[in-house]
């Protein structure tokens, strides 16, 4: 990927990678592109929308800013993916030591018979509560 030289993409401030099913496989290969330093250094928004992303995919994305990556992302969308309680988790470590600029997080908890919620919940409230600027938009969706 080309970002993984020093400085690539500086100038770009959104990066729009909504409803492309990119999975985890396709956000861990950006979350490995994204530690060269500078790389998306200006990027304040990234859309991640209807992507198929589970919790390996985010905790890449998370690990990378933990390391240093898009230090000045304001807003992140991630609903409509599949991210459990581990990838908020890590996204919660994350935020705390890396997204201080995050001002928006639009993450969808959609509740149903099959999923257990209660993990979930927890590991978001640990997200909202990780990052003292952070205005969320929350949705709860219940069939």
């Amino acid at each position: 990927m080309a970002c993984r030289f020093k400085g690539a993409l500086a100038n770009l401030k959104g990066l729009y990678l909504d409803e492309n099913q990119i999975g985890d496989v396709g956000l861990q290969a950006l979350a490995e592109a994204c530690r060269a330093k500078g790389a998306l250094a200006n990027v304040t928004v990234l859309d991640l929308r209807e992507n198929k992303i589970g919790d390996a995919g985010i905790t890449a994305l998370a690990d990378a800013v933990f390391k240093g990556a898009l230090v000045n992302l304001k807003e992140l969308y991630l609903y409509a993916n599949q991210i459990g309680s581990v990838g908020l988790y890590a996204l919660a470590q994350a935020c705390d030591r890396g997204l201080a600029n995050l001002t928006i997080l639009i993450f969808v908890v959609l509740l149903c018979h099959c999923v257990p919620p209660y993990g979930v919940a927890l590991a978001l409230l640990l997200v909202l509560s990780s990052v003292p600027c952070l205005q969320p938009a929350l949705e709860v969706h219940v069939p």
